[in-house]
């Protein structure tokens, strides 16, 4: 149940407004991480799978525990830096050595850059290898209770908005995973910290063997990543671990999610369901009247008005419902929630104004990576010329058609996807197609009408012609600003 509150009124009386709100009960405790010594590592041969910043900060900490460790990047180029002197590096793929370094391993962390259907891994399990991921080796380093946050959409948006929160409350409070700082820096920081709040993909989600958060939120589903995973169910498997190895503590749902009665009756073993973006009445987090409301316990208090939110959209209100419901089930105070809800401005690339030019208002939503991104834009932007388009990752785009006729009076296909946005969008009645970014951005200027809005709202990933969904934003900046 959604304790929030320690007393009921008896149900005949209705609450006052002035009522304050009873303190907040702390949630359960977090099951122990596994001690250091029970993974004994010292003198234990680890291979490190993938080079990014979450594998350098994984052979870091395995190092200093003693492990005699190689990190392997099938890229020549791979940044090397930042690993201890006395880690093995093998780049540059070159198969028979990657094999033999796995095949040899007592343990294999897998960085979440790493598909895990890896060529070289087959034959180390095979062989009896253990494989993990990066964030199962963190957790076993820390001893702070873990918020753990996943979902398709909004994830780094609740992430850092809960970070805020919490900082607002407690001295030291870690926020990465997916989003920053990979976990094992908070493993290695030596810091004593009062809550580490993860994001994780689906991608760190798939090795994870017993981590297990005090509060893990699943925000919603919709198809991504299918230029990995093999179909929808897959990726959608993937996000429920998040609660697979929880033996306490809270579940945190959307409502309005079509996956969550599944998880609620099927993946849920220990933790207690709670639920935000509540349509009826019951315990949980709505929108009513405008104000999001809590409700537990036979009680109802209002956290504070949407309209008091620094970040507008309709997703952002769902997403404040979740980071109010996680913090408060964090034990955080609720004036400290209501106070710091309110100060939060949002993060790059989302549905961030980034000039008015000519009366022109141009958005970076270039986080939109998967078709559900870019519907929940719509739904709380009004009318905008959108920019669609970058490197397809096999989702349904067709899924976008109704939305895009309803919401877009202009509508600019661009880069590697164009193609496949012609299907799309057959029938509209001012659809137009670029080879690039910078081509879109001027033909939307060309199209949109003074008082209009401009979207980059992409659907896609960016690596077609950029190094990622930030740098791609960044040059939308440019190319704005650039215009005469």
């Amino acid at each position: 149940m959604f304790g929030f509150f320690k007393r009921k009124k008896p149900k005949a009386q209705a609450p006052r407004a002035s009522a304050p709100p009873a303190p907040v009960p702390p949630v359960p405790a977090a099951p122990a991480p596994m001690h250091r010594s029970d993974i004994a590592l010292n003198g234990a041969r680890v291979t490190v799978l993938g080079l990014g910043r979450s594998g350098v900060a994984a052979a870091r900490l395995l190092a200093r525990e003693g492990a005699r460790v190689t990190a392997i990047d099938d890229n020549a180029d791979a940044a090397t830096d930042g690993l201890p002197h006395d880690v093995a590096t093998l780049t540059g793929g070159r198969p028979e050595a990657v094999a033999a370094a796995l095949a040899g391993a007592d343990l294999i962390v897998l960085s979440p850059g790493v598909p895990r259907n890896h060529p070289a891994l087959a034959a180390a399990e095979a062989a009896g290898v253990p494989v993990i991921a990066e964030v199962e080796l963190a957790w076993r380093y820390l001893s702070a209770p873990l918020i753990a946050i996943t979902g398709s959409n909004g994830k780094s948006t609740v992430t850092t908005w809960v970070g805020h929160v919490l900082q607002g409350w407690k001295s030291n409070v870690f926020v990465g995973g997916n989003l920053g700082e990979p976990l094992c820096e908070a493993a290695l920081a030596g810091t004593g910290w009062d809550f580490v709040v993860a994001e994780l993909s689906s991608f760190q989600l798939e090795t994870i063997t017993s981590l297990a958060p005090t509060v893990a939120a699943l925000l919603n589903t919709s198809p991504d990543h299918l230029d990995r995973y093999a179909k929808v169910s897959d990726y959608y498997q993937a996000k429920f671990r998040v609660f697979e190895f929880m033996t306490g503590g809270h579940a945190l749902l959307n409502e309005a999610d079509a996956s969550t009665p599944l998880v609620v009756e099927h993946y849920l073993k220990g933790a207690a369901p709670v639920l935000f973006n509540r349509s009826r009445p019951g315990d949980g987090v709505a929108l009513a009247d405008g104000v999001i409301t809590l409700t537990g316990g036979g009680r109802s208090h209002a956290v504070c008005r949407a309209d008091e939110l620094a970040v507008t959209g309709a997703q952002n209100v769902e997403n404040a419902e979740a980071t109010a419901a996680i913090c408060l089930l964090a034990g955080c105070p609720l004036p400290t929630v209501t106070a710091r809800l309110k100060t939060f401005t949002g993060l790059p690339h989302r549905m961030q104004t980034v000039a008015e030019k000519h009366g022109v208002r141009y958005i970076d939503d270039s986080k939109a990576t998967n078709p559900g991104a870019v519907i929940k834009a719509l739904e709380g932007a009004g009318q905008v010329t959108l920019l669609l388009g970058g490197r397809d990752k096999g989702c349904d785009l067709l899924s976008l058609r109704e939305h895009v006729f309803l919401h877009c009076p202009h509508v600019i296909a661009f880069g590697e996807a164009a193609e496949r946005f012609r299907i799309v969008l057959q029938g509209h009645p001012d659809a137009s197609y670029a080879e690039t970014l910078r081509e879109a951005v001027a033909l939307a200027a060309q199209k949109t009408p003074q008082g209009g809005q401009v979207l980059l709202s992409p659907a896609c990933a960016s690596f077609d012609e950029f190094k990622g969904y930030a740098h791609r934003g960044d040059c939308f900046r440019q190319y704005v600003e650039a215009l005469p």
